[in-house]
């Protein structure tokens, strides 16, 4: 399969992934259904299925470094978001304003955003290497 159908597969099942989570387990008041338990397990569930879905798509993409990046930074991501969330919810470490931070990062890495940046910068990299030739 062509790395082209690769990405389009890709953000088709991120989009999906990011409005399920935002519609039911974000956004009030589908979310207030939820035990406040059930609804952060569902958030690291979505979190963790895009980082195959996005290597997925970008696992022939002829610029390789960006499937290193895109498992860089999720992989990363999501060890200091779990370690955030983990120490502000057992010691009780990070102020409420902090935690809703670490919140707002969670909904960035749980939307579609930096699939598009990579995106942009994989089109930028391929017109440079076309003007230069």
């Amino acid at each position: 399969m062509s790395y082209k159908w690769r990405m389009l597969i890709s953000i088709i099942l991120i989009l999906v992934i990011c409005w399920i989570d935002y519609s039911r387990f974000t956004e009030a008041p589908m979310s207030l259904r939820y035990p406040d338990h059930t609804r952060k397990l569902f958030h690291i569930i979505f979190l963790i299925a895009i980082i195959p879905i996005g290597y997925f798509g970008w696992s022939n993409h002829p610029i390789k470094w960006l499937k290193k990046i895109w498992l860089i930074l999720y992989i990363l991501g999501t060890i200091i978001l779990l370690g955030f969330g983990f120490l502000g919810q057992k010691f009780g470490l990070f102020s409420a304003a902090f935690l809703k931070d670490v919140g707002d990062y969670r909904l960035f890495f749980c939307s579609p955003i930096p699939f598009f940046i990579l995106y942009v910068l994989s089109r930028l990299k391929i017109g440079s290497n076309t003007t230069k030739s």
